[in-house]
Order: C-alpha cells, then sequence, then structure tokens
C-alpha cells in the first residue's frame, strides 16, 4: 500500500509538471477508466513476472517503441540535495507563524 501510495504522489506531481509545461491536460494512455479498473481487481506482482514495457508500447503506439536502458534523466542539483527532508518543511511552517504539533 505505501508503494502504491508513494507512486500515486509521484505520478501526480510528474502530471503537474507536464500540465505547467504544455499549459493543458495531460492524459496518459495508462490511467484510463478501463486501466484503472484493471488495475484495482489484479494484483500486479502475480500477474506480470516480466517487463513488459515492449509489448504496452507496441500496443500502444502500433508499432515497436525502444527504451532505453538508462534513465537519462539529468543529474540532481546539488544545491537541492536534503531539501526534501520533513523537518525543512515543519521549520518553514514554524518561521511562517504556522502553529505545528510535534
Amino acid at each position: 500500500q505505501t508503494h502504491w501510495n508513494k507512486g500515486s504522489i509521484a505520478q501526480g506531481v510528474h502530471m503537474g509538471f507536464m500540465r505547467a509545461l504544455a499549459d493543458c491536460l495531460v492524459v496518459s494512455s495508462y490511467h484510463g477508466k478501463n486501466v484503472m479498473e484493471a488495475f484495482s481487481r489484479v494484483s500486479l506482482p502475480d500477474v506480470v513476472r516480466s517487463d513488459i514495457r515492449d509489448r504496452i508500447g507496441a500496443a500502444l503506439f502500433g508499432k515497436e517503441v525502444i527504451y532505453p536502458l538508462t534513465n537519462p534523466s539529468p543529474k540532481l542539483e546539488e544545491k537541492r540535495s536534503g531539501a526534501h527532508h520533513p523537518d525543512l518543511f515543519v521549520n518553514l511552517l514554524k518561521i511562517n507563524g504556522i502553529e505545528v504539533q510535534d
């Protein structure tokens, strides 16, 4: 459940970022009504035993999709290192006069 929740949060952030870049709603083929219904009925670890991205990509795109072997994303900026810690957020709340119960 934790992985599902964290994945959902990350996906929400990603889709929000894509919306900000494109200035419109971005819809992924993985988020359609039928896909969400299937996800809710299936235990993915029991069903998917290997990487099936090639098959999914081909079904959605209509031809072979080539995925990179490594993530081509840029490295994290050093100036943001450690900026995700909850204590930093709590301190910002307190500095701005928002009461936080420990």
